[in-house]
């Protein structure tokens, strides 16, 4: 074929590096011998573009040959040219850092693409996903790792480097001047710490949902929902504001994570920690109050669920009385909807937070089921609306007798 019908495009020229070694290697024994027609250039016929032989390809430009031998291959599309591509070549040669993770962006794009399109089918169909976001995403790392020849882990490593965005770690890696390996642990490393540096500060005036404690403490791992072996050390170390002491206090636990979504070893740990710190009451809070029936929580805890409906409270009263807990309460989104509460003896705490247009009646309501049942109540401080009642006056001016 005339080599200059052939076409040299990407993604296909950027898939792996040319070795200047093999390329010279190449050049040399096709001037001594010519090109070797056991060994043809692979294209994509409707495209006339290169999938496999870029190196002979090049190394024949560089001699001045003007026809060389071809195969045409057919593809439906360009993932599955793609793919033809990488496995050609995955076997014959050791995949450099760069490489891999130039491939595993590249084809992660391309499979994610295709769920995508996938979704916008099932969608025009009516026919709903039955997959989580985090299950895809599972399936879609599976793939690339399989596609490429290597471990998933490799493929999520690579993600989370890319994902976070480090510059200058993003560079060494695609550089080859960091491992993959070294590139994620200073990936992990450095979003740790700016999490520690967020987070070093934890007076409540920060949170917005609830003042109800001095201090709100994430013990969790942003990554994988583990209790860090030091987390109540940072607590009890953490620089205090002017005036104010870290001991006999109300700490908020992760106030912007169901306790819930963590695993049941997790939740346990968590458990001894506050059993081991009496000298601090903790709030918890969930919306799953069956996934924590199997953890015996310490005096020193306090557990919130938030209800925002009639049918709710039904729902989560039934589930939350065998929770294993000293204090329970209910945080209440008052709006126009009065709550009747069947029973709320196993309640301690009733917390009433605004939704659409509250009311009066409904906040009313709320209370007098408190009262009823002997629980505290507690007013958020955005939640404004207060009784306006006058007493009944005479307009008679007459004094009397």
């Amino acid at each position: 074929m005339d080599i200059r019908q052939i076409r040299v495009i990407a993604p296909f020229k950027d898939l792996f590096n040319i070795s200047p070694m093999t390329f010279e290697a190449i050049e040399r024994h096709m001037r001594e011998n010519g090109y070797d027609d056991s060994q043809p250039i692979t294209i994509w016929g409707s495209e006339q573009c290169i999938i496999d032989g870029f190196t002979r390809f090049k190394a024949a430009q560089h001699i001045g040959l003007n026809e060389i031998p071809v195969v045409e291959l057919h593809f439906s599309d360009e993932l599955e040219a793609l793919e033809y591509a990488v496995h050609n070549q995955r076997d014959r040669r050791n995949l450099t850092g760069p490489e891999i993770m130039r491939l595993v962006n590249l084809f992660y794009a391309k499979y994610n693409s295709q769920t995508h399109d996938k979704k916008k089918r099932a969608k025009k169909t009516d026919v709903p996903s039955s997959e989580s976001e985090t299950v895809q995403q599972k399936r879609t790392s599976e793939k690339v790792a399989d596609t490429l020849g290597i471990g998933r882990g490799t493929v999520e490593k690579i993600k989370v480097i890319t994902d976070e965005g480090i510059p200058e770690v993003v560079q060494a890696v695609e550089a080859g001047e960091m491992t993959i390996n070294r590139g994620y642990q200073e990936t992990v490393q450095e979003k740790q710490k700016k999490k520690s540096e967020q987070s070093s500060s934890m007076l409540i005036k920060a949170d917005k949902s609830i003042e109800i404690a001095k201090y709100i403490w994430n013990p969790f791992d942003p990554t994988f929902m583990f209790i860090t072996k030091d987390a109540i050390d940072k607590l009890k170390n953490t620089k205090i504001t002017k005036n104010i002491e870290l001991k006999n206090c109300t700490v908020y636990v992760s106030p912007d994570r169901d306790i819930a979504e963590t695993s049941i070893n997790a939740l346990n740990s968590l458990s001894d920690i506050f059993e081991q710190s009496s000298q601090f009451v903790f709030i918890i809070w969930s919306r799953q109050p069956e996934k924590l029936e199997g953890v015996n929580w310490p005096l020193n805890s306090i557990l919130l669920f938030p209800i925002e409906s009639q049918e709710e409270s039904q729902q989560t009263l039934s589930e939350i009385k065998n929770v294993q807990i000293a204090t329970k309460g209910l945080i209440c989104k008052v709006d126009q909807q009065k709550y009747r509460f069947s029973s709320t003896s196993f309640i301690d705490w009733f917390i009433l937070e605004p939704g659409d247009n509250p009311s009066w009646e409904v906040v009313e309501s709320i209370i007098k089921s408190a009262r009823d049942n002997n629980c505290s109540i507690f007013f958020k401080n955005n939640l404004t609306i207060r009784p306006k009642e006058f007493p009944v006056v005479s307009t008679n001016h007459r004094k009397s007798d």
